[in-house]
């Protein structure tokens, strides 16, 4: 079970993963790449990604939390593993952002991307086999989320070639 200081670092690394890659897309964003790429026709609006992302990070602490508060007979070596594909997971979600905007490489951003998509399935799995409810449900929308944006960056590779 997860003491207050769990939840709190839970919590504080997904917030703190939040800030790190709003402020990496600034750079690029803004009179960047972005407006210089050409986009598919199903990009979404800059404003639904804040919005998804928000929601997306709520989910991810909420399973992690509640993967890890799950009282069961689990080793200490899962528990471990549990964590460091979350943390992994949210390492990679700010390098994303790093590479496609701030590098200003949407091929950097489209490999780095199949690696994050990879330790998202990971760390998904991980959760699927303590949770077989609303945790694990929740995670579905993620990793279908960050395969979407795998197409959209394979897409914007494509279309500036």
């Amino acid at each position: 079970m997860l003491d207050f200081r769990g939840y709190l670092l839970i919590a504080v690394s997904v917030l703190v993963t939040a800030i790190v890659s709003s402020a990496l897309v600034q750079p690029g964003a803004v009179g960047g790449t972005l407006d210089l790429l050409i986009l598919p026709s199903y990009y979404p609006s800059k404003s639904t990604f804040g919005i998804v992302w928000t929601f997306l990070y709520g989910l991810m602490c909420y399973a992690e939390i509640e993967a890890e508060d799950k009282d069961d007979e689990s080793s200490v070596e899962s528990n471990t593993q549990l964590k460091y594909r979350f943390r992994m997971q949210l390492v990679l979600s700010a390098l994303w952002c790093f590479c496609f905007f701030t590098l200003e490489s949407p091929i950097l951003g489209g490999l780095e991307i199949l690696l994050f998509l990879r330790v998202v399935w990971l760390w998904q799995q991980s959760i699927t086999q303590r949770l077989y409810n609303v945790g694990n449900v929740v995670l579905v929308c993620y990793v279908g989320w960050v395969a979407f944006a795998s197409v959209i960056n394979w897409h914007i590779v494509l279309l500036n070639l």
